[in-house]
């Protein structure tokens, strides 16, 4: 299997904050490995990323394999990640597996 492409990660229209590319790069870098693509293969939803400090939210839709990132908050997201802009673009540096560890342990933390 090919890796994905940007254009399998869409960024909808006038869709520029820092927040929304520095998650769409680290969605196409962990795609590049089979075990990311396998992961993004599998996930479906809505996800919204909320930067409480700094005020800027992204909506992500996974479906297909494909995602579209959204600047701002659209309804129904069934998770919410909220916190600190530096803690979430801490996240983006981290591989995904497609396993989420467990919250309480040292990888969830």
């Amino acid at each position: 299997m090919p890796p994905h492409s940007l254009s399998e990660i869409e960024l909808t229209e006038k869709t520029s904050s820092a927040l929304a590319l520095a998650l769409r790069a680290a969605i196409a870098r962990n795609a590049e490995r089979p075990e990311g693509r396998e992961a993004l293969s599998r996930l479906s939803g809505r996800v919204l990323v909320r930067a409480e400090d700094t005020g800027a939210a992204v909506t992500l839709d996974f479906g297909g394999g494909q995602v579209r990132i959204a600047d701002g908050e659209e309804d129904g997201p069934r998770i919410r990640i909220l916190g600190d802009e530096d803690a979430i673009l801490a996240l983006t540096r981290l591989r995904f597996s497609g396993r989420v560890p467990g919250v309480w342990s040292a990888a969830g933390r």
